[in-house]
């Protein structure tokens, strides 16, 4: 299906079948998570996603340099007149958030990431990295809770994840204030992957030829590609339309496969995730419907790529990359940024895109502001110090309600 598939007909399809077979979370009360209540959705993109090509610094001769060679890398949707795009362009193949930018409803930021000074072990582990982005923990595994776990725990409102397990972003000790959804259909290893395993049984011939029987049956029944991400995308519209139908105020939504070391664009220059993440946006935009100006929406990564293409048609671990907030109480249409360059001399440790605005900062500010959290509550559900940040004030952020 195209991204231009009628958006009706779209939802018809991705709620055919849908139905609320059980009564959600026991014991709670929904009085806190009507209409004018805040929602707030964090759509972690797992494997490092390259802000580099999804906001793209055009203007910038070092970009020009090191991205100049993919097809249509200077190429992209415009952000605007220099004072509000500053000089960006945004993938071409998101013109979800594009529609919402231009109609004020997305901020977009640049340069962002992990303050890895107290924790420089975890620069570029995606484990590490995750563990921070999700429990907001200033060094990695000090924290087993989430914090939109501490957050269902200390204002006992309800969460809901996408997953068949709890992420790290929702653990909490109230286990009844979190509901999870199993109907996504798991993903075969890659066919490198199957061989390499067949081959540690290189003694046991049967076992080899067991393993390759099975992947070569699974095969057959492998849906295609489009098949694969409608079943997907179904599964998150029902996913969040149980969490919503039942009470949930937070929504954990993951999207791996950004981990491009090799192959991340198509012969086109096209960045291959894009469109399935647009697609995702979509979904969680039809999810909510009416209730869109009570969203936010936090797009997050634990880390960037590298700025230079690598031999394999990709890019390696980097740091600093992008983030976005959509929704209908977002101030937007800007791009936020302390561009650091990309000139030889400007690159993190001379080949990463360098973090200048702090990804957990910018979390903090956002929950702190769309659920008008209390100092006693941020103290019990922020860790690390918070800072004032002047590009996350509250005006900045947010439209201000009379």
């Amino acid at each position: 299906m195209s991204i231009t598939t009628n958006r009706r007909d779209f939802l018809k399809q991705l709620g055919a079948g849908f139905a609320v077979t059980c009564t959600g979370f026991p014991g709670l009360s929904q009085a806190n998570t009507g209409p004018g209540s805040p929602l707030f959705v964090f759509l972690n993109l797992t494997g490092a996603a390259d802000g580099l090509d999804i906001i793209r610094p055009i203007f910038d001769a070092g970009y020009q340099s090191l991205r100049g060679n993919v097809p249509n890398a200077l190429e992209g949707l415009d952000l605007g007149a220099a004072g509000k795009g500053q000089g960006f362009k945004l993938n071409k193949n998101l013109p979800a958030v594009h529609a919402l930018y231009t109609s004020g409803q997305a901020l977009l930021f640049h340069a962002v990431g992990l303050n890895y000074t107290t924790a420089a072990t975890a620069a570029r582990s995606h484990f590490a990295s995750q563990q921070m982005l999700q429990s907001m923990s200033p060094v990695p595994y000090k924290l087993r809770t989430g914090v939109l776990g501490r957050l269902s725990q200390t204002r006992e409102t309800r969460s809901m994840t996408d997953a068949s397990l709890i992420p790290t972003v929702l653990q909490g000790p109230r286990r009844d204030l979190i509901n999870t959804w199993s109907s996504r259909t798991g993903k075969l290893p890659t066919e490198d992957f199957v061989r390499r395993w067949a081959s540690m049984h290189g003694e046991d011939s049967n076992m080899a030829k067991l393993i390759q029987s099975a992947y070569q049956a699974a095969l057959v029944k492998l849906p295609a590609p489009d098949e694969e991400l409608q079943g997907n995308l179904r599964n998150l519209f029902n996913a969040m339309q149980f969490g919503l139908i039942n009470g949930a105020s937070q929504f954990s939504v993951s999207m791996g496969g950004w981990d491009a070391h090799s192959a991340q664009w198509d012969a086109a220059g096209n960045y291959l995730q894009i469109s399935s993440l647009n697609r995702i946006i979509e979904v969680i935009q039809d999810v909510f419907g009416p209730r869109w100006n009570d969203v936010v929406v936090l797009i997050t990564s634990e880390f960037g790529r590298t700025a230079k293409v690598n031999g394999s048609n990709g890019t390696d671990h980097g740091s600093g990359t992008m983030a976005m907030l959509l929704g209908g109480r977002v101030n937007g249409g800007r791009v936020v940024t302390r561009w650091p360059g990309l000139q030889p001399a400007q690159l993190h440790e001379g080949r990463d895109l360098a973090i200048t605005l702090d990804v957990q900062q910018l979390h903090a500010s956002v929950l702190g502001k769309h659920f008008n959290l209390s100092e006693a509550e941020k103290k019990s559900i922020f860790p690390m110090p918070l800072i004032e940040v002047p590009e996350f004030a509250a005006g900045k952020l947010f439209k201000v309600v009379a």
